[in-house]
């Protein structure tokens, strides 16, 4: 039964890779994992002769650490995660599922091309047969110290509530534990980068072996009782009363959330249930303050790219705006909802999605001292431009979402990046952006100030006037290909 069910795995990998990224993306990805592999082993193999072991073992436990905070904040530890809290409805062991998804989780490109690396660096380096062994066997145990610290942390930041008392006193005292033998000097010699790099270098070889599988072995002992207890408290997959115990009004805002009309909820859920655009929600929010905020820029010539740039990263989803439900886009039919309607709200919500954004771009521009926004016309340019391209993309993107609408999958980095909308939307955006720039260059007179209030206003005008007779032709025209081709349930 393992073995059936680690094959149907594999097979149903390899068609999700066919599906997103085609022969021809996995030809590419496979020459660019193989000139990188040629260049790092190159690179990797004069570590030795350049840094001391020390130096060595200093940038293995910062790799491991940046590792772990990423995993922990993204999700994403460069391991295949195959979903145990879907597969308990097979009536398989808890122990056999465990052990499916451990033996799974190095079959991901990430870790085949780091250790190509390391056999090229064994190649070239004329190590032995035994050395290259036990460094396979070394990194695949930081792999999986990553790959439990990585779920510890997660299930203590975020489902820490759905555990009973003694699991979650067992998840922060190992968490405790983690963080003094990456933080306590006299414990750092237990650290299993530390003890990769050892071995490496050949270095200390039995003892950081030994150090490298207690380590392993007890961290992933910790994580097989703590997973056990996430799946079967209901938290992930199918729900639960344990797992659905937290209310909207417990949550920050929660109040006001429930406020919203319920179209509005689901709209905004929809968004945030989406890892990519959270994902570029958060990373354009933090990049569109840190990096003005704490760089040299030139006042509005550095700022309206910026807000140009926040606006792109959501322009797949802004130019097919219905891409995402898929299949679910018959649900709203069934509730009395018009895709009129529809596709107002969702343009809505997605509009506060990039206001938040903007608005970090701006926030920076207000508090950062000398930063060349200063004066009313340059926050007038700024405040323009923001309102102009929000009112542009929403117009073009909801003409482009019905004449071209592309079903976008989910799981795939780069599905809908290239319909008609995704493209036309920044190109719109970025005359605007030109535009704003060149007004703004030319000496100040009145016609400025006329030009930076005008523009949004007469946008406003089309958005709250034209485009609603606009949108009802277009559906009334293409509605039904739209749906047909979003909605089709064999996509």
């Amino acid at each position: 039964m393992v073995f059936l069910l680690g094959r149907m795995l594999c097979r149903q990998r390899l068609r999700r890779l066919q599906r997103q990224y085609g022969w021809p993306a996995v030809l590419s990805m496979a020459a660019l994992a193989i000139l990188i592999t040629g260049r790092f082993a190159h690179v990797i193999g004069r570590f030795p002769l350049v840094v001391t072991v020390s130096d060595l073992e200093k940038i293995a436990g910062s790799l491991w650490l940046t590792w772990v905070a990423v995993g922990v904040v993204t999700g994403r530890d460069l391991t295949w995660h195959i979903g145990a809290d879907r597969l308990i409805a097979l009536r398989i062991g808890f122990v056999r599922l465990y052990a499916v998804e451990l033996a799974l989780s190095l079959f991901t490109v990430p870790l085949a091309v780091v250790l190509s690396i390391l056999s090229m660096v064994a190649v070239l380096g004329r190590w032995s047969a035994s050395r290259w062994f036990l460094a396979a066997i070394g990194f695949v145990a930081v792999v999986y110290t990553v790959r439990a610290t990585v779920s510890l942390a997660r299930v203590a930041a975020f489902r820490a509530r759905v555990l009973p008392l003694r699991a979650r006193v067992f998840v922060y005292v190992v968490i405790a534990m983690i963080v003094a033998v990456v933080a306590a000097p006299w414990l750092v010699r237990l650290h299993p980068a530390r003890a990769l790099a050892d071995l490496l270098l050949q270095q200390s070889t039995m003892r950081a072996l030994l150090i490298l599988l207690l380590s392993v072995s007890a961290l992933l002992i910790a994580d097989f009782f703590v997973t056990k207890s996430v799946v079967y408290s209901g938290s992930s997959g199918p729900a639960s009363r344990r797992g659905a115990s937290r209310r909207a009004e417990s949550l920050p805002l929660g109040s006001v959330w429930l406020r919203l009309p319920l179209l509005w909820r689901v709209s905004m859920a929809g968004w945030l249930r989406n890892r990519s655009a959270v994902l570029l929600l958060l990373w354009g929010a933090a990049y569109g303050f840190a990096w003005p905020f704490f760089s040299r820029v030139q006042g509005v010539y550095d700022f309206v790219p910026y807000i140009w740039m926040v606006m792109i990263f959501h322009a797949y989803l802004r130019g097919n705006v219905l891409g995402v439900d898929g299949a679910g886009l018959w649900f709203y039919t069934t509730l009395g909802v018009t895709m009129d309607r529809l596709m107002r709200v969702k343009n809505a919500t997605l509009t506060a999605m990039q206001a938040v954004m903007i608005g970090a771009v701006l926030l920076a521009a207000a508090l950062k001292r000398h930063s060349g926004v200063e004066t009313p016309l340059t926050w007038a340019c700024l405040l323009s431009f923001a309102v102009c391209g929000l009112l542009v993309g929403e117009i073009a993107g909801t003409i482009m979402s019905i004449r071209y609408p592309e079903r976008i999958d989910r799981t795939s980095m780069y599905s809908g990046g290239f319909t008609v909308g995704a493209l036309l939307v920044p190109v719109l955006q970025f005359i605007l952006a030109g535009g704003a720039l060149i007004v703004f260059a030319v000496p100040p007179t009145p016609t400025n100030w006329f030009l930076f209030i005008a523009a949004p206003v007469v946008l406003a005008v089309l958005r709250w006037r034209a485009l609603p007779v606009w949108r009802s032709a277009l559906l009334r025209r293409d509605g039904e290909e739209m749906l047909d081709k979003i909605g089709a349930l064999a996509a």
